[in-house]
């Protein structure tokens, strides 16, 4: 019997031949046809190359269509200011500002980004006559086009790889995860200890964000999702809501009383969980192509006689669990049906769909605002410094800055770590440019060394984190060797554009600590601050009448809340804790989990406020000393000082509100009725949340280093 011998390539290497093969194909069609720059092509081929098709043509889209944005901008430009050189100059500086800007709040980052780049690079062309930059705007649109359909045919035919065909075993691990979420923390409500649950709102938050993404190449890869898009995203939605209740349920938990059984309140508790377990798996069973029973909702039922016998802080906070408890149940039913209507959609769903929910809605900040600053400043600076000194490249010195500023925005940069590939991206470009290129007779030999030559980069920088790496390796050679039908060779021409985008580099490096450091620690410590501005903004607002508010609180402050709760996280993941020894990453991220418990309590907060609107005239008054106090605790935080709130001080002043909370709880209830009860109970449970919350953040505060993080490095 002869052995059988099978042979298989590795998911980096298939792709970097995908890569490499579209790369070569692109060339050769754009030469082939005449076209003035097919470098422009494969720079196209090289930014939209994905691991899935759907997220390749996804981004080729995006290309195209900030392209044709780009595009136009550049064509207003020239029309308007092309005999009047500073009124160009603001031109340049508007559209850099306003597309970093909108990188900040726009659910679609890269069109913008993309935009911004391409508005500055046609308009730095100096055209004899109008016709011709109107020519090599449609060239920069058409050759864009053509890498995008070429890596688009290359993916779909060699080696596919469908975001589609995991979309629904994606819903079904988030389901899972959501499952033990939920076990946790009715482990957590019977024991009073912590079950590990927290550990997976991490996970949580990860798997929606990839869910975002994988529905938007999904759609582009099969009609039939396209077709229930409406649906998918109302499901994806209903998950991130359960995933925020749930959140929010494991914070009402750390203030059950300990000696106090679960069964005593919630009555039928086991038949509540098994209830909602048993519907989050009929779920899964749907999405897996297995018919299941119909899910058995289950009524949370309350022991009121066992319930009044508590003091009344203990009772706001049973009220807090029940509400939490009754929330969840609603999203998981709310989400089952949402799932019977994707597995066998009726054909009226299709024309009836839900709203189109968003994935990413993001109100603009601090960051906004000094992104337009540095995208304005950043070409003016440029701009003095190629009319008065006139360094290597001209204008498209001015150029390079803004496309540098632009990736600065675009993800955090090492400056360092990137002027040293890009440098290596440039050694590169120039030994081919200088050994290679002069001795290549026709395409078919320029072809094998841009199939491999993209096949080999690709391969060494496949992991997602090196991307930025791999840009930097391959596009010096596309830019500065810019091969043509008929090429010619330049070395000054060469070295001045090198050396003009290692220049630009050095600048776009020093514009981004404009109007502040952009270091991760000086970032931490401003979205901190920024954090409980706005946390300090919410309780003014709150106490204002509904009638007197510019906006709703809940959807405005809260958002903005949560928004820089994760900021926060972000820019602590990326602190070089062996250059700052003095503060773990085990204490930064018990800081971030504390702004995202405080942000939680606000949310129940405005929660409470909202079913609770009318304030009898003692009630008001203790909401105000509620309000106060907070207030008080958060001040020094807002401007910066974060070590002038002793934990000790607050814990001493707690006794003193809880005991103002038992009285007014007290009149409450003998002058109104269970209802009117419920909700003050719950909102003064609500403040006595927060304020706890902020007590765990300044335990925490005490033990960091500031100084540290607060002094100058260069």
């Amino acid at each position: 019997m002869q052995p059988s011998y099978s042979f298989s390539l590795s998911l980096p290497a298939r792709e970097s031949i995908k890569a490499g093969l579209a790369m070569a194909i692109t060339g050769g069609i754009a030469m082939g046809l005449g076209w003035s720059n097919p470098s422009w092509a494969c720079i196209a081929v090289a930014v939209v190359s994905m691991p899935t098709v759907g997220e390749s043509i996804n981004k080729g889209l995006h290309r195209l269509l900030g392209t044709l944005l780009g595009g136009g901008l550049a064509l207003l430009l020239v029309a308007l200011f092309a005999q009047d050189r500073w009124a160009f100059v603001f031109g340049m500086s508007i559209i850099l500002g306003y597309s970093i800007y909108r990188m900040t709040i726009s659910r679609y980052v890269y069109v913008w980004f993309i935009c911004g780049y391409i508005s500055l690079f046609l308009a730095s062309y100096v055209p004899d006559t109008s016709q011709q930059i109107f020519n090599l705007v449609t060239s920069r649109v058409q050759e864009t086009a053509l890498g995008v359909v070429v890596y688009s045919a290359v993916s779909t035919l060699l080696w596919p790889q469908k975001s589609a065909l995991g979309l629904n075993n994606l819903v079904v691990k988030l389901l899972d995860t959501q499952k033990k979420a939920l076990q946790g923390c009715f482990s957590m409500m019977r024991d009073c200890a912590s079950s590990g649950s927290e550990a997976l709102y991490g996970l949580e938050a990860q798997l929606v964000s990839q869910l975002w993404r994988v529905l938007d190449a999904a759609e582009v890869e099969q009609f039939e999702i396209y077709e229930v898009r409406g649906w998918w995203r109302q499901l994806i939605s209903q998950t991130e809501q359960l995933m925020e209740s749930l959140e929010l349920w494991r914070e009402s938990l750390s203030e059950l009383p300990p000696d106090m059984p679960v069964e005593m309140v919630f009555i039928n508790i086991d038949e509540f969980q098994a209830a909602i377990a048993e519907s989050l798996d009929q779920s899964a069973l749907l999405l897996q192509a297995t018919s299941g029973d119909e899910p058995q909702r289950v009524d949370l039922t309350v022991d009121t006689r066992q319930l009044a016998m508590l003091s009344h802080h203990e009772q706001a906070v049973w009220n807090n669990v029940r509400y939490a408890l009754e929330r969840i149940e609603t999203l998981v039913a709310s989400l089952h049906i949402t799932i019977q209507m994707l597995v066998s959609p009726p054909r009226s769903s299709i024309w009836e769909q839900p709203k189109k929910v968003s994935a990413l809605s993001r109100p603009a900040d601090a960051d906004s605002l000094a992104g337009l600053a540095r995208g304005f400043v950043g070409i003016w600076v440029a701009a003095f410094f190629w009319i008065y000194v006139d360094g290597p490249g001209h204008l498209f010195f001015v150029v390079f800055v803004g496309i540098n500023i632009l990736l600065g925005q675009l993800a955090p940069i090492q400056w360092a770590k990137f002027f040293v590939s890009e440098s290596v991206g440039i050694l590169l470009a120039g030994v081919l440019y200088v050994f290679v290129m002069p001795h290549l007779s026709g395409y078919f030999e320029l072809s094998i060394l841009l199939f491999t030559l993209t096949t080999v980069l690709y391969y060494i920088f496949w992991h997602p984190r090196m991307t930025m790496l791999k840009m930097a390796s391959i596009l010096p050679f596309l830019l500065l060797v810019s091969f043509r039908s008929q090429q010619q060779y330049d070395f000054a021409a060469f070295a001045n554009s090198a050396l003009s985008m290692l220049l630009a580099l050095t600048f776009g490096a020093l514009v981004s600590s404009f109007p502040f450091s952009q270091r991760p620690e000086k970032m931490c410590l401003r979205v901190v601050r920024r954090f409980f501005r706005q946390a300090s903004r919410f309780l003014e607002q709150s106490t204002q009448p509904a009638s007197n508010r510019k906006r709703d609180i809940s959807a405005s402050g809260l958002a903005c809340m949560q928004i820089s709760a994760g900021k926060a996280g972000r820019w602590a993941g990326s602190i070089d804790y062996e250059l700052i020894p003095d503060n773990s990453s085990e204490q930064t991220a018990a800081l971030v989990g504390s702004l995202n418990s405080i942000a939680y309590r606000f949310k129940m907060l405005a929660d409470a406020r909202a079913a609770c609107p009318v304030f009898q005239d003692g009630f008001g008054k203790h909401v105000r000393e509620w309000e106060t106090v907070i207030g008080e605790a958060i001040d020094p935080w807002a401007h910066g000082r974060f070590e002038e709130v002793p934990a000790g001080i607050l814990q001493d002043r707690l006794p003193e509100l809880e005991a103002g909370l038992e009285t007014t709880l007290a009149a409450v209830s003998e002058e109104a009725g269970v209802d009117t009860y419920a909700a003050t109970s719950r909102l003064l449970g609500c403040y006595r949340g927060v304020y706890r919350a902020l007590i765990t953040h300044a335990r925490i505060c005490t033990g960091f280093n500031w100084n540290v993080w607060r002094e100058s490095r260069f």
